[in-house]
């Protein structure tokens, strides 16, 4: 019996270490973490040791966390919970409820994974686990800055950061670190965020957390994107992407790319864009990243409206406004709509981008009403808690003082008065908490009333600020395009004239051949500066360079090798000119201006059939 016993001890020793082994790959291989939580497991079931086989579902749901399976993760840790809260300890039941807390945080379930932190904080704090009290605030803080209450966050974070010193934590001071500095540039304060960022940077590096460094890699990389030093975040994010592959963290991985991916838009490398985004989407595919693929569709919208493929763009946008509508994410679907209103507008679309702009400020609205709900709810419950507490502590009082009477006649007294003056003062307090309650209610329907007027007067105004500026800018881009034609005619008009005078002036040079040599240069000269040619030359180029910038910038960007004779005839091609009348205006013969033309289409690689004219208007 007592070799059973020492042999059942062992094999259960074994589990333990390989959970350890487990453990000690969190921060860098998470598939080796997954591999020796699956043997772990594996070797509970064979040995019927139920402790084991909860800690090791726990241990596992965290790796497949850590690789971005959500749901997998989520199934594993239920089932952990059920078991630890008969055969485990407090702190072991604890960690599962914090896992779980971080599940519903990355899904975007914030309301849900506040609850669960703060039950598993009241399990730290029974098992007396300061590190685990620490580890919650921590998430505390992240929950709430996920809310956008920023406030809050800090609070939290700082009261975590203290814990963790404390404990001489230094990768949790170090992840509160990187939170600190992601606060700071939600605040656009990106000159704290960075050196905050930067302190958790120098910690990661005494530590073996690969994952934080990269997460904190991402974070320098965010804070120097809203800066718009956009190959200073590139090097980041790119820094992070190359850890995350080496640890194979599936989630990492995928948000790293899609941050590239944001970087290049703003760099209007459109088509790199789209192949990390393609990379991205794939990987939240595999992982279930719901929340991620609504903001990986978002971007590609924006990156197919850059390369110009408005159907492809419109189809993305609307995709995302789909997954964002699924996840109730409602942040997520302003900022979608902004983009897509944004897109209709460059679009020339201004009824739908209205829409979608109102729809967007009716969001913004909700979102505040929930935010006020929710304190309301928390005010609510802290008093409801605080009066309970000082129900109690006045209970422990009376006990002490009737205990202190030891005779059993004064204290059935005392009790019988208690109870008398608790119910009088139970009554009464029913009473006045009623009247009150009654009052309250009244102010705060008033002041509803008050807000939600208020609330639609500036709806009104902001409807019509928006509708007049929507207004402005159509008349304004009317009395441009009215303004471009009336240029484009008087260019032509005056390419005809140059023309006209051109041809004149050769006719005159023929009739005038049979005259002596030097009589012939004299007259030409009088009738060159007579008709004021080369003047009128000079006005018409700078007339076509003033009215093309914009396309001569368009033409440099596709085709940088165009010289500027090229992009001057490519603006009179534009202009409907014939090659004839080139050759008139800029001195040459039509053959040498056909020539020019073929090399320009072989420079534009354009097929034969592709007409020029057609094409340059398109650009």
């Amino acid at each position: 019996m007592l070799l059973l016993s020492q042999s059942l001890i062992a094999d259960t020793l074994i589990v333990h270490q390989l959970l350890e082994a487990s453990e000690s790959f969190k921060r860098s291989n998470i598939d080796s973490m997954e591999f020796y939580a699956n043997k772990a497991l594996i070797e509970s079931d064979r040995l019927n040791f139920s402790r084991g086989r909860s800690l090791s579902q726990r241990t596992l749901a965290s790796a497949l966390f850590n690789k971005g399976y959500f749901k997998e993760a989520k199934e594993k840790v239920y089932q952990a919970l059920n078991s630890l809260k008969q055969i485990g300890t407090p702190s072991e039941y604890a960690n599962a409820q914090n896992l779980l807390g971080l599940i519903f945080m990355n899904e975007g379930n914030y309301f849900i994974a506040d609850s669960v932190y703060k039950q598993a904080l009241n399990s730290y704090s029974i098992a007396k686990d300061n590190l685990g009290i620490a580890k919650v605030h921590h998430n505390l803080g992240v929950v709430a800055f996920y809310r956008n209450d920023l406030e809050e966050s800090v609070s939290y974070y700082l009261q975590a950061v203290h814990e963790a010193d404390k404990l001489d934590e230094l990768e949790l001071s170090a992840q509160i670190s990187t939170n600190l500095g992601l606060v700071f540039t939600t605040q656009k304060d990106f000159g704290r965020a960075i050196i905050y960022l930067q302190k958790a940077l120098e910690k990661y590096n005494k530590t073996n957390d690969f994952k934080g460094k990269a997460k904190t890699l991402s974070g320098i990389g965010t804070a120097y994107f809203n800066k718009a030093q956009y190959d200073s975040s590139f090097q980041y994010h790119n820094r992070a992407l190359l850890i995350f592959e080496q640890i194979n963290d599936l989630s990492g991985r995928s948000e790293s790319l899609n941050n590239l991916a944001e970087v290049l838009i703003e760099k209007e490398d459109f088509k790199g864009a789209l192949s990390l985004l393609q990379i991205s989407d794939s990987l939240r595919k595999i992982s279930g990243d719901a929340y991620g693929l609504a903001i990986t569709a978002k971007n590609f919208g924006k990156a197919y409206s850059g390369l110009g493929m408005s159907s492809l763009a419109e189809n993305s946008f609307n995709n995302a406004f789909v997954k964002a509508s699924d996840l109730s994410a409602d942040w997520l679907l302003a900022e979608i709509l902004l983009s897509r209103s944004q897109f209709f507008e460059s679009q020339g679309d201004f009824r739908k981008a209205l829409q979608d702009w109102k729809a967007r400020t009716l969001i913004n609205e909700e979102i505040y009403s929930k935010e006020r709900t929710q304190t309301i709810a928390e005010l609510e419950t802290r008093f409801k808690s605080e009066k309970s507490r000082a129900d109690l502590a006045m209970r422990d009082k009376q006990i002490i003082v009737l205990e202190k009477e030891g005779q059993k006649l004064e204290i059935l007294v005392i009790l019988i008065i208690s109870i008398s003056l608790l119910a009088g003062a139970f009554a009464f307090f029913i009473q006045n908490k009623n009247q009150l309650k009654h009052k309250n209610n009244l102010a705060i329907a008033a002041k509803d009333l008050q807000i939600e007027k208020n609330q639609k007067e500036l709806e009104e105004k902001r409807r019509e600020a928006a509708e007049n500026e929507l207004l402005i800018s159509a008349n304004q881009q009317e009395q441009i395009k009215s303004e471009l034609n009336f240029k484009k005619r008087e260019l032509t008009q005056l390419a005809l004239y140059i023309n006209q005078q051109n041809e004149a002036l050769e006719s005159l040079r023929n009739e005038l051949s049979g005259l002596k040599p030097g009589e012939n240069k004299k007259l030409e000269r009088e009738l060159e500066q007579r008709l004021n040619i080369s003047k009128q030359r000079e006005a018409f180029e700078m007339n076509v360079d003033l009215m093309n910038e914009d396309f001569y910038h368009r033409l440099s960007t596709r085709y940088p090798i165009l010289t500027e004779n090229d992009k001057k005839l490519c603006a009179m091609i534009r202009l409907g000119l014939s090659s004839k009348e080139i050759a008139s205006i800029v001195n040459i013969s039509p053959k040498s201006v056909d020539m020019n033309r073929y090399r320009l289409r072989k420079k534009m690689n354009l097929e034969t059939e592709e007409e020029l004219g057609q094409f340059l208007m398109k650009i």
